[in-house]
């Protein structure tokens, strides 16, 4: 196996790592969450742990499966994904980053700001996101937060008992990552 070769674990991350330890192979914890707040104060919370990680050498793409997303109530998970996200067209989100944008972990961990394109519905727009990295020996693990509008990736703001949520949604994302 070279440096990019990607290591496939069923439903955990594919992360091909080119770095000065080699290969990284993916441990079974990746988890997406995202949040949105409906009227009255109503928190949505969704989430999926089918998350992939590619490195071509210059930029890392994050991406997430939303076919799988789930909210907890299979007819608003239904109604999400047909009518809102559409992931009959458009099954996947990502973000891609410059890896120069990133600052990779010592023993002592390593935190930032960044800036990526996130890509939702089809629509591409910058995004800044807040990281942390953390490694542990052989492994590293890695958490991220951002805010995104989904207006701003053509979603339609879905309604709720005839008033709409808000279109802030609060995005978390974190796996870990083995040396091999």
């Amino acid at each position: 196996m070279n440096s990019r070769t990607a290591v496939m674990i069923p439903d955990a991350v594919s992360v091909p790592f080119v770095g000065p330890d080699g290969v990284l192979v993916a441990l079974d914890d990746a988890e997406v969450a995202f949040r949105v707040i409906g009227p009255a104060g109503i928190r949505i919370v969704g989430s999926t742990s089918d998350l992939s990680v590619v490195d071509d050498g210059q930029r890392l793409t994050v991406a997430v499966s939303l076919v799988k997303l789930t909210t907890g109530i299979p007819l608003r998970d239904a109604h999400m994904r047909e009518h809102y996200l559409q992931v009959a067209r458009f099954p996947s989100a990502r973000l891609t980053v410059a890896r120069a944008e990133l600052k990779f972990p010592d023993f002592n961990g390593a935190e930032g700001t960044a800036t990526g394109i996130m890509t939702i519905h089809g629509q591409s727009r910058e995004v800044t996101f807040h990281y942390s990295a953390v490694r542990g020996g052989a492994w590293m693990h890695v958490s991220a937060e951002a805010e995104i509008d989904m207006t701003d990736y053509g979603v339609v703001v879905p309604p709720y008992l005839g008033m709409t949520v808000r279109p802030g949604v609060a995005l978390r994302v974190s796996f870990s990552v083995l040396e091999s």
